[in-house]
């Protein structure tokens, strides 16, 4: 039987719960062209908190980096200490082409994967800690270690697990 219902926004993705069952945070798999959304809701009175912005890159783009509006939002995870939210999305470089700023498209410009992290305490994503994965596929399912020293990332098309240092 079903509860509740609340809407959200278009495309819902991926959903993390708080340890303690206070906030719940749900994905916008397909972003504007601006930028991507995580939506918090409150469990308790079912009602929308806020959207939590997921800026356009500016990059530069590299060989292991690149511009791009996070997209395809789609894991989600909650940091063992409650503080962090991390997004794993891609991200579609809309900014790069000849007809854009006269740079050709390349494997490596034109869609990249990536993590977020949004900080809990403030609703903001931090910006210095956005972490691109070179050469792989956006991660599906995210998960920390027990200490929350590492995030394990299921990167779908790549059929990998990184393994990505959380402090550094």
């Amino acid at each position: 039987t079903m509860l509740r219902t609340l809407d959200v926004g278009p495309t819902p993705r991926a959903l993390a719960l708080s340890a303690d069952g206070t906030r719940l945070f749900v994905t916008r798999f397909i972003s504007t062209a601006e930028q991507g959304a995580v939506v918090e809701v409150d469990p308790r009175t079912w009602q929308v908190r806020q959207r939590i912005p997921l800026t356009y890159d500016a990059g530069p783009d590299t060989e292991a980096s690149g511009r791009g509006v996070p997209n395809g939002l789609a894991a989600l995870a909650i940091s063992p200490a409650g503080d962090q939210l991390w997004v794993g999305a891609r991200k579609s470089n809309t900014a790069r082409g000849t007809q854009r700023d006269g740079q050709r498209l390349t494997f490596e410009s034109t869609v990249r994967s990536m993590l977020a992290t949004i900080d809990l305490a403030t609703g903001q994503e931090i910006l210095a800690q956005r972490y691109d994965f070179n050469d792989r596929d956006g991660p599906v399912a995210l998960r920390f270690s027990p200490l929350g020293d590492y995030v394990f990332a299921l990167l779908e098309g790549s059929n990998a697990i990184d393994i990505i240092d959380a402090y550094t």
